[in-house]
């Protein structure tokens, strides 16, 4: 059986594995202007494009990130997008709210309350002052 340190190695080795199999395909040069700018953008994320191998904790398909942004994508296709950053960021955070309270297995409502309650008493949820 293997030890959690040996398992980690293994995790990393084959994540630099297929981080070189990247590395050999990309051609930041390119004459083609589209090749190259996806090259350079792959290794610029390179450092975090295969953290799902490294970390056992991250799983390997994205589903639930996926189906937790699936109304806001339908939202933006049916309506057109956002009318401006500001109206994007903030209805990005109010849908944010319900999501979180469900993962973390928080009653919606309350939470609502309370954070309403502090926002009122001039507070942040970390507990400081607003003033």
């Amino acid at each position: 059986m293997k030890t959690p340190a040996s398992a980690t190695s293994e995790r990393a080795g084959q994540a630099a594995v297929y981080e070189a199999r990247v590395r050999a395909l990309c051609e930041p040069d390119s004459a083609d202007e589209e090749v190259g700018r996806i090259a350079r953008n792959l290794l610029k994320r390179m450092p975090h494009l295969f953290e799902f191998v490294r970390d056992a904790r991250i799983p390997w398909p994205n589903n639930a990130g996926e189906r937790a942004i699936r109304s806001i994508c339908v939202k933006r296709k049916m309506s057109g997008g956002m009318r401006s950053e500001v109206g994007a960021r903030t209805y990005a955070r109010l849908k944010s709210v319900p999501e979180t309270a469900r993962r973390k297995g928080s009653d919606f409502l309350p939470l609502v309350a309370v954070a309403l309650t502090r926002g009122r008493a001039g507070q942040l949820s970390s507990g400081r002052s607003t003033a």
